[in-house]
């Protein structure tokens, strides 16, 4: 085409989106390496196969997207890096190197609505100690009050404890499908607390913000129940907007079960008493099997794992059972739900056609330990329905 043109030219704009990225580290400690790493041999390397989710795109020609991975040594407690930008919705596969239990990744990948500019980040932070294949769902929801740490030997703040007889929660946000992975972003959190039955009263905030919560309860055993409304604002999102959760619980004045390494909030903004405990707040992952989209078929079907975790030094977990609602919780039907491996179970459920619902599929879990205390969690619209293959 351009044969015979006096001045040719061309302009071309490109995205580039590898199937898979390679992100290795090598340290050496004490001495400089004699020569850089060549080369490495695939079955020494860790494969993480990465779905990263949006339910927006971006326009043509602009990214949605960047990512940055910091690695620490130990001692090490600096590290600079420039993030990269790429579109998401993709899926592909990330290869790092196994860098023993010393080694400390953080990473941290943010997304973007490009309509007005709002992102969310979700920040992933552990080891790779050894070769192992495993899936990772990045930025998608719901997005659940609560947190675990990736590792035992990592420092952690409790998310929900008793400083003596302030009973207290920490607003911490997490990937429903990962509670390690903590996620930033917009959103708004209610709590009240009860005890046998009566509103207790909340303490003023203790000036650090309004992500803390805090009430003075009587030292006596009781049964408390925590109730909280999380409310996803991220304008990229327009799935799992609400998740409301309570737990039900026994609880008595504090001895000091929380050790290092992890810690009580009370204690980094010095208003601790030295005697902290955790409360058995039993946590729920949901990992769903959607697509990038955060959607699935309609009229088939369909079957997503719910894995309840039970608070450290808490009685194990019993039993759980799932419901699903199709008409934005006007209705609810029971799931089967059958145990699965490593404490997980799985919900079995059928999807009506698209036609016969509200085009979002809620979901409504119960689990309860040997003890009695429960957590019930509802996840509005927790994921979409589509006749698209």
């Amino acid at each position: 085409m351009l044969a015979g043109a006096k001045r040719p030219f061309v302009d071309i704009d490109a995205q580039v989106v590898s199937p898979y990225e390679y992100k290795l580290r090598h340290h050496t400690e004490g001495r400089m390496p004699a020569k850089p790493v060549g080369s490495v041999r695939h079955r020494d390397l860790v494969q993480v196969r990465s779905e990263q989710h949006a339910q927006v795109s971006a326009p043509q020609y602009e990214t949605n997207a960047h990512e940055v991975s910091h690695t620490y040594s130990p001692g090490q407690n600096f590290s600079a890096n420039a993030a990269h930008a790429y579109n998401v919705p993709v899926a592909r596969t990330e290869y790092y190197n196994a860098s023993g239990p010393e080694i400390l990744w953080a990473r941290y990948f943010t997304v973007h609505n490009p309509a007005d500019g709002a992102s969310r980040g979700s920040d992933h932070v552990g080891m790779f100690p050894r070769p192992v294949t495993r899936t990772e769902k990045i930025h998608q929801p719901p997005v659940v009050l609560g947190t675990l740490p990736s590792h035992p030997s990592l420092s952690s703040t409790c998310m929900g404890c008793r400083d003596g007889d302030t009973i207290y929660v920490l607003e911490r946000s997490s990937s429903a499908a990962d509670l390690t992975s903590s996620v930033s972003g917009a959103r708004r959190v209610q709590a009240t607390l009860e005890r046998d039955g009566v509103p207790v009263t909340p303490n003023p905030p203790p000036g650090r913000g309004t992500n803390f919560m805090h009430w003075t309860v009587p030292s006596t055993p009781g049964q408390y129940t925590l109730r909280t409304v999380r409310q996803d604002n991220f304008s990229g999102q327009n799935l799992a907007k609400r998740i409301a959760t309570d737990w039900t619980f026994r609880s008595t004045s504090a001895t000091g079960t929380v050790q290092e390494p992890a810690s009580c909030y009370t204690e980094q903004i010095r208003i601790g008493s030295g005697r902290c405990d955790w409360q058995p707040l039993i946590q729920l992952e949901h990992d769903f099997d959607l697509s990038l989209t955060d959607t699935t078929m309609a009229g088939r079907a369909y079957r997503f794992e719910v894995t309840p975790h039970a608070a450290p030094n808490a009685p194990r977990i019993a039993g759980l059972r799932t419901w699903v609602s199709y008409d934005d919780g006007a209705t609810w039907k029971q799931a089967v739900v059958v145990p699965g491996l490593g404490g997980s179970y799985h919900a079995l459920v059928v999807h009506p056609k698209l036609a016969g619902t509200s085009g979002a599929v809620s979901v409504r879990t119960e689990a309860w330990d040997r003890s009695g205390n429960r957590v019930l969690q509802t996840i509005d619209r927790a994921y979409g329905l589509t006749d698209v293959r």
